[in-house]
C-alpha cells in the first residue's frame, strides 16, 4: 500500500489551475536523444573521457543537449577529474554538427570516485534527500555550473511525502551553494533554465491516475487519466517544452487501460513546480505518441521500416493551439535525422520537413499547411497525397524528388 498512499498523500494538496486553451510552444528540441548521444560519441576525441548523460537545456534561447565530460577508466576515475561538458547545438546543419566543448576540470563531479564523487559531497550536506540527477548550464559569463534538484521528504501519517528542496549549485573549484526553491528561482543564473526536479514531475504524473482514490484506480476507473508513455523510447515522459508562459513539463495522458488517445494535459512550471491542467473536449479525438508513430510510418511506405529505418520519440509541439507529435525519423545506428515529421494530433495530417529550417518556418507560418507528406485519413485509412508546389520550400521539393527517384529505383530492383 505505500505506493498509492504516497501517491494520494502527493497529489491531494495539488489544485491544479485549469486552462482554457494550450500554451504554444515557441522553440522546439529538433534532435532526439538518440540522435544527439550519437552526434556526441562519434565526435569525442579524447580517450581519458566518456560522455556521461545528456539533459535538455536552455542555449541562448536554443534548447539543445548538454552532458559532462566523465573520467573513462578506474586510474581517471581516482586521481583525475571530470573536465566541463560537451553540448550538442540543436541548431545542426547538413554540412556542419555543431558541437562544442567546455574545458572546464570539476574539483567534485560525475565519475569520481569516493570524497571526490560529487554525490558524496552533496549527500554529506544533505543525506536525508533524494537527488535523482545532476545536470549542467552554463552562465552568461560562460561558467559551468553542476546543478542538482533535490527531494526532501515530509512525514504524513502513514507515509513519507516527497516536495521539491531547493538545489545544490556546485563549481568547478569545488564551491557548493546550496539554494532553497524562491532563491533558485530568483537567481538570474538560471533565467529560462529547469529547477524543478524532472523525477518530481514524473512522479506526480504517475500519481495522477489516484487523483479519485486507490478503490477507483484500482476497480471503478472513473475517469481514470495514466500517463501515455511512447513505446520502447528511451526519454519519457514528462517533456520539457518551451513555451509563451516559460518553460514546462509536460505529461500526457489517455484513459485507463489500452487506449491511445490524448484526452488530459498536464503542465508543471520547470522553475516552480506549479501545475495546470488541459482538458480536451470529450467530442474531439487527439491521437497519442505511439499512433503518431505508426501514422508516420503510413505516410511513408517507401521507407524500409523493418530494415533500417525507425521513428522515434514522438516529443509534442503545440503550434495555433493544437497539439503536434514532433516524430524523428532515422536509421537504427541513430546516425543524424533522415525526416522530421509533424502530426496533428486532431487530424493525423503528417507534414514533413528535411531541417530544422523548414520546421520553423512551418512553426512561423511561413509554409502553408497544405504542404503535407500523404495525408492519411484515420476513419477511411486512405491514403491521399497532397502536393501544393507552390508554396513548397527547396529542400522539401528535393525531398520529393528524392522520394519518387528511390521508389523508381526500388520497384526496378523487384522487377
Amino acid at each position: 500500500m505505500a505506493t498509492p498512499l504516497t501517491s494520494v498523500a502527493l497529489i491531494s494538496e495539488i489544485q491544479p489551475d485549469t486552462l482554457a486553451s494550450l500554451p504554444e510552444t515557441d522553440n522546439v528540441r529538433y534532435l532526439p536523444i538518440e540522435v544527439a548521444q550519437t552526434i556526441a560519441q562519434s565526435t569525442t576525441t579524447n580517450s581519458k573521457y566518456n560522455i556521461g548523460d545528456m539533459d535538455p537545456f536552455d542555449y541562448y534561447g536554443e534548447l539543445s543537449f548538454i552532458a559532462p565530460r566523465i573520467p573513462n577508466g578506474p586510474w581517471n576515475c581516482l586521481f583525475g577529474n571530470a573536465n566541463g561538458a560537451l553540448i550538442v547545438s540543436s541548431n545542426l546543419t547538413e554540412e556542419k554538427q555543431d558541437v562544442r566543448i567546455v574545458d572546464q576540470p570539476f574539483k567534485y563531479g560525475e565519475g569520481m570516485e569516493f570524497t571526490d564523487g560529487i554525490y558524496w559531497q552533496l549527500y554529506a550536506r544533505d543525506y536525508w534527500s533524494w537527488i535523482p540527477e545532476i545536470y549542467y548550464v552554463q552562465t552568461d559569463s560562460g561558467e559551468l555550473l553542476a546543478i542538482a534538484s533535490l527531494i526532501k521528504y515530509e512525514f504524513r501519517f502513514p507515509v513519507f511525502v516527497p516536495y521539491w528542496g531547493g538545489v545544490f549549485v556546485t563549481h568547478s573549484d569545488g564551491r557548493i551553494e546550496k539554494l532553497d526553491p524562491d532563491e533558485a528561482v530568483s537567481d538570474p543564473r538560471f533565467k529560462n533554465q529547469r529547477l524543478y526536479p524532472e523525477a518530481l514531475a514524473r512522479w506526480i504524473g504517475e500519481s495522477w491516475q489516484y487523483q479519485n482514490g486507490i478503490w477507483n484506480a484500482w476497480f471503478t476507473h472513473n475517469d481514470q487519466a495514466e500517463l501515455n508513455d511512447p513505446d520502447d523510447a528511451e526519454n519519457r515522459m514528462p517533456y520539457l517544452l518551451p513555451t509563451d508562459k516559460g518553460v514546462v513539463w509536460f505529461n500526457g495522458f489517455k484513459p485507463h487501460g489500452n487506449a491511445q488517445s490524448i484526452y488530459k494535459i498536464q503542465f508543471i512550471d520547470a522553475r516552480t513546480g506549479a501545475v495546470s491542467m488541459y482538458d480536451i473536449p470529450a467530442d474531439d479525438n487527439w491521437i497519442g505518441p505511439n499512433k503518431a508513430i505508426q501514422f508516420v510510418k503510413t505516410a511513408f511506405p517507401t521507407l524500409e521500416w523493418a530494415e533500417n529505418i525507425k521513428a522515434i520519440e514522438p516529443r509534442p509541439i503545440v503550434h495555433q493551439g493544437r497539439l503536434y507529435w514532433q516524430v524523428s525519423i532515422t536509421n537504427s545506428q541513430f546516425a543524424g535525422l533522415a525526416k522530421t515529421a509533424l502530426v496533428n494530433s486532431e487530424t493525423q495530417q503528417v507534414t514533413s520537413f528535411e531541417s530544422l529550417k523548414g520546421l520553423n518556418e512551418f512553426l512561423k507560418g511561413k509554409i502553408s499547411t497544405a504542404v503535407v507528406a500523404p495525408a492519411i485519413s484515420a476513419a477511411a485509412g486512405s491514403v491521399t497525397v497532397v502536393f501544393n508546389l507552390t508554396s513548397m520550400a527547396d529542400d522539401q521539393l528535393w525531398a520529393q524528388l528524392r522520394d519518387i527517384t528511390n521508389e523508381l529505383q526500388r520497384r526496378g530492383r523487384r522487377s
